[in-house]
């Protein structure tokens, strides 16, 4: 539910946030998870300025833990963030931050309104005498080709509290991720003609080799102050593809006005949560290997999925696997 006015919205939601540049990966927010509940306010469109085009909105939202989460003061989390992303006037270029808060749950205030603008505004945690929290910081870019169908993209997280800007700057891969990707349409003309698109998301978010130099680090979805990590009801609000390892996400599609076909492929590497160098037989990997589509009949849809999954060390030089498929429909009413 929400209100628009010239540009600008406001309202109330539980519909799954997406943020970044990725079409199927995000570090902040995918669809892995359910959404949760939430206010926003924001532009509801880009807003076009003298130099360039603008869109940023405010989350404030409740998050719960899963049943089998281990004990905690609070149950429910505050969560809290924001995006802003720039457009310039004559480059199919996008640009843009964002920020997101966990704190416990508690008896909350005006001055919970300004969580998402951090050391800007009333940050004391920086000094270790605020209140417990956790945040994730992501900066991100796009760059497209509009007369060919291109566009490559990329972004770069940070799960930590940098000390100062020469903390930043000295080791700027404590405990981050990123995410870099491409997308190709191939055959544009008319759609009756139909065309095909590839997609290639690569991520990673291993612990970095610094770890071996005594400089202590989580993997990048982990928390320790708000210790149910960036997740809702026990599933990750961001990617899988970089929970405690990196992998690729890649697939091919022929398009028509009967639908879609396409190949897809997802890997991730899991190697141990804080381990730097390990032996090969304990580097497990994942490999998914699938056929889907959708076929359109009027107002209406349908979806498959057919594929397996190895699961390579699984155990100890042992590996596992498993087949899958899967079917839905969604009808369109009158």
């Amino acid at each position: 539910m929400f209100a628009d006015y010239r540009g600008a919205a406001i309202g109330i939601s539980t519909e799954d946030i997406f943020w970044g540049p990725g079409i199927r990966q995000a570090l902040l927010f995918d669809a892995n998870a359910a959404g949760f509940p939430h206010a926003f306010v924001g532009t509801s469109h880009a807003i076009a300025t003298p130099v360039g085009r603008f869109h940023a909105q405010l989350i404030y939202g409740r998050l719960q833990q899963s049943q089998w989460a281990p004990a905690s003061q609070t149950t429910s989390r505050f969560g809290a963030g924001g995006i802003a992303v720039w457009m310039p006037p004559t480059q199919p270029i996008e640009i843009g931050v964002a920020r997101f808060y966990h704190r416990p749950w508690s008896n909350l205030s005006l001055q919970d309104v300004t969580v998402p603008f951090g050391s800007f505004i009333n940050d004391r945690e920086v000094q270790g005498v605020g209140v417990a929290e956790n945040q994730l910081l992501s900066v991100f870019a796009t760059f497209r080709v509009p007369s060919s169908g291109f566009e490559i993209f990329g972004e770069f997280g940070k799960n930590d509290r940098n000390a100062g800007l020469r903390d930043a700057l000295a080791e700027p891969e404590h405990n981050s991720a990123w995410l870099l990707g491409m997308f190709k349409v191939i055959g544009l003309g008319p759609l009756t003609n139909g065309f095909w698109t590839v997609r290639v998301e690569v991520g990673n978010g291993r612990v970095a080799a610094i770890q071996d130099l005594g400089r202590g680090q989580s993997t990048f979805y982990d928390h320790t102050t708000v210790t149910q990590g960036h997740t809702q009801a026990g599933q990750l609000l961001g990617s899988p593809l970089i929970d405690r390892s990196g992998g690729i996400d890649a697939s091919v599609d022929r398009w028509s006005t009967r639908g879609r076909l396409g190949v897809s492929l997802f890997e991730r590497q899991m190697p141990g949560d804080l381990a730097v160098g390990l032996p090969p037989t304990q580097t497990r990997s994942q490999w998914d290997l699938g056929l889907n589509g959708t076929w359109a009949f009027g107002k209406s849809d349908v979806t498959f999925a057919v594929g397996h999954v190895w699961d390579l060390d699984r155990l100890p030089e042992t590996d596992a696997g498993n087949s899958y498929i899967r079917l839905g429909l969604r009808a369109g009413l009158p």
